[in-house]
């Protein structure tokens, strides 16, 4: 079994977790999880159409808490049916803007490390 396979879900194809805020919304740092969603960030929508249209599950992943406000704002701006959750879930992979790939060696993670670190939309002007 392949890692597709393994991370296909009860809807039948592996899933593919995105998070909200900074992904699929614009993003200027967190103001509590009831403010209202920026605009989608250019191509998004396209890209979680291919990746339906290609038989992937999409998962949004949020800290927001009014999930209903988070699949409003993706109907209302075109994109693909998804479910939305605040909890972690199985998937082939995740795309967030806060993310750092680990490769296995522990060595250069320090708190000088986590501190430098900046997502896209802090780090497009520099």
């Amino acid at each position: 079994m392949d890692a597709a396979q393994a991370l296909a879900t009860a809807d039948g194809g592996p899933t593919v977790c995105i998070d909200f805020d900074g992904c699929l919304s614009a993003y200027d740092g967190w103001r509590g999880g009831r403010v209202r969603p920026g605009l989608p960030i250019p191509g998004a929508p396209a890209a979680c159409q291919r990746l339906a249209d290609a038989g992937f599950v999409l998962v949004v992943l949020t800290a927001r808490d009014d999930h209903a406000a988070v699949r409003a704002w993706l109907e209302e701006w075109g994109f693909p049916p998804m479910r939305v959750t605040s909890m972690k879930v199985p998937a082939l992979v995740y795309i967030d803007d806060r993310a750092h790939r680990f490769t296995g060696d522990w060595a250069g993670v320090t708190a000088e490390w986590a501190m430098g670190l900046r997502p896209w939309w802090q780090s497009a002007g520099e």
